[in-house]
């Protein structure tokens, strides 16, 4: 991706519990953190006019908050990736505001419907975090990757190395301070010069 240029990149560690919502499993184990098979992104404030901007389409969606059925604005775009044999998939992808229970995290929903999240083989390894990688290039087409953490500090220059739009602040933010079980999650708008890292 050395040559394209990035203008938006958003990012969040992927925990166990992550890895069962890819692999629809999520509802099989409590600990996973509900079986909605939605990924979660903390900071409702901070992602607001972020997500606005990379989600750029408008829904319309009913949804119960408090006990009553209210009408949300649902948050998409289309992802792109290639498939095992190197041929281009696009889905559209969901993003939507908080949950009664759940008020401050925005929700990347029904992850479990993207093949390109179901990785065979998936899992932790101690000592190499996996992150969720969400890129905006400059003709405005949003690409997910699933990386470890070794792959980002492969230097530049090096084969495999990734562009420093995006390893860089991914790698400085995971190596920020925060408190014990909190995962890495961040942002970068390079169009507007603006940055957030939930550590410090």
């Amino acid at each position: 991706m050395s040559g394209d240029k990035v203008i938006r990149l958003l990012y969040k560690e992927i925990s166990g519990g992550d890895i069962k919502k890819f692999a629809a499993e999520s509802n099989k184990d409590g600990e996973a953190g509900g079986g909605a098979r939605d990924l979660r992104f903390g900071g409702f404030d901070e992602l607001k006019e972020f997500l606005g901007k990379m989600f750029s389409g408008r829904n319309k969606v009913n949804r119960k908050r408090n006990g009553k059925t209210e009408q949300l604005e649902q948050l998409s775009a289309t992802f792109h990736w290639l498939d095992g044999e190197g041929n281009p998939q696009t889905k559209t992808a969901y993003v939507e505001p908080p949950t009664t229970a759940r008020p401050n995290e925005w929700r990347l929903t029904r992850v479990d419907t993207f093949s390109c999240f179901r990785e065979e083989g998936l899992h932790e390894i101690p000592g190499d975090r996996l992150f969720l990688l969400i890129v905006q290039m400059e003709d405005g087409a949003v690409w997910p990757y699933l990386r470890r953490e070794s792959e980002l500090l492969v230097p530049q220059g090096q084969p495999g190395a990734w562009h420093p739009d995006i390893a860089n602040p991914i790698i400085s933010c995971a190596n920020a301070k925060r408190p014990k079980n909190v995962i890495v999650m961040g942002f970068n708008d390079y169009t507007q010069l603006k940055g957030y890292c939930n550590g410090k």
